[in-house]
């Protein structure tokens, strides 16, 4: 890595090369970290309430293993309810049933996908 050091260190940071194991070292520059930055960012919608299928959870992350409600696949939503820091909880125990939830939630999209959801309130499981 190539630093233009200044008077701190980190923010100072102008320059960074890349060494691949195989291929050519790449350089990028303030203007690229902007460009990769804006890519990662997602357009979140506002909260409503969403129907998901749970599939399994994480307690160190705070996530929730859902199918993706607008494609193929899974994702790992972020819940922000502090009724998840309980050891057994209302998600929990719909994702040991793979039962489908109702939450208010926001999506967030990259790309015009779907890449992320924020649960903030659990509001009922759907019966089997």
């Amino acid at each position: 890595m190539t630093k233009n050091v200044g008077p701190r260190a980190g923010p100072s940071v102008c320059t960074a090369t890349i060494y691949p194991v195989k291929g050519t070292p790449a350089l990028l520059t303030t203007e690229d970290a902007e460009i990769i930055r804006e890519s990662l960012k997602l357009d979140w919608q506002p909260l409503g309430e969403i129907l998901l299928r749970t599939d399994g959870f994480k307690f160190h992350t705070s996530g929730l293993s859902i199918e993706n409600p607008e494609g193929d696949g899974f994702l790992m939503a972020k819940v922000s309810d502090p009724k998840f820091k309980d050891e057994e909880n209302v998600y929990t125990e719909a994702a040991q049933r793979r039962s489908a939830i109702t939450v208010l939630a926001r999506k967030g999209y990259r790309g015009g996908k779907l890449a992320a959801v924020e649960i903030v309130e659990f509001l009922n499981e759907v019966p089997s």
